[in-house]
């Protein structure tokens, strides 16, 4: 494996996270957590931003 081929697949992870997490919030444990809190539309892409830096900053 190649390190372009590492970081490839490293992106393809968290977008798939996200993809989990906020494609259905009734699908996932971290999704019922998010819809529990009522959030506007905006503010649920603003915790998708966060949740982005917590994934990238951790892998």
């Amino acid at each position: 494996m190649t390190p372009k081929e590492f970081v490839q697949l490293f992106h393809k992870e968290k977008s798939d996270l996200l993809n989990i997490y906020f494609g259905n919030l009734k699908n996932t444990e971290v999704g019922l957590d998010i819809e529990s809190l009522n959030l506007t539309e905006d503010q649920i892409d603003i915790m998708k931003g966060i949740i982005d830096k917590v994934l990238t900053d951790t892998m």
